[in-house]
């Protein structure tokens, strides 16, 4: 940020966010069906892009809610992270719709910084700050949306190698390591019990 002169580094590094930034799994969630299956892939195969929380899709009513989880620590390198996540998400989704993805509202959890005019123009939607959470609202049918980009058989070839890869990730990892994984997971689904967590 110093040595470009731009507060905004993370809202115009997610700009130039291509399928190619996250590798074979940008690559996944072009092929995918829908923009909702999409999301999911991404929700499971986090771990191979990121050492975070996984992120959370929920719906109320007409609206889908993303929450995006990313790895902290200063609150520069946070603002960077959420902002830089949010675009890329935003700008990915609406390379795989072939329109604008309609976004409802952003919300992240720092202050407003000086530059909200930024903020405006790159999401065309109401921008909250302050927030529980940082996440991007959308209307809940587009996650049905049949997607332009959409490829079965590349797909599945791309899911079999990011298994591939999640298995092989689990390798070089502690016992401690996995069961933190699966806690991080299951818990998105409600409290697992003891015998879940020791399968």
């Amino acid at each position: 940020m110093r040595v470009l002169n731009d507060p905004a580094l993370g809202l115009h590094m997610g700009e130039y966010a291509s399928p190619g930034t996250l590798g074979l799994i940008g690559h996944l969630l072009m092929s995918a069906p829908t923009l909702g299956a999409a999301i999911s892939q991404w929700m499971h195969f986090h771990s191979l892009v990121s050492d975070s929380a996984p992120s959370q899709l929920h719906t109320q009513g007409t609206q889908a809610i993303f929450i995006y989880q990313f790895p902290r620590s200063t609150p520069d390198c946070n603002r960077i992270r959420a902002e830089f996540g949010l675009v890329q998400l935003v700008r990915l989704a609406s390379l795989m719709l072939g329109n604008r993805l309609p976004v409802h509202e952003v919300r992240f959890e720092h202050a407003q910084p000086d530059y909200l005019a930024e903020y405006q123009r790159i999401f065309q939607g109401p921008v909250r700050f302050g927030c529980q959470h940082t996440a991007v609202i959308f209307p809940a049918d587009i996650l049905q949306q049949e997607l332009p980009s959409a490829n079965p058989g590349v797909h599945e070839l791309l899911k079999e190698e990011a298994e591939r890869q999640l298995t092989h990730l689990d390798d070089s990892v502690s016992l401690a390591d996995k069961v933190e994984r699966f806690l991080l997971h299951a818990l998105q689904k409600g409290k697992p019990g003891i015998v879940q967590v020791a399968e």
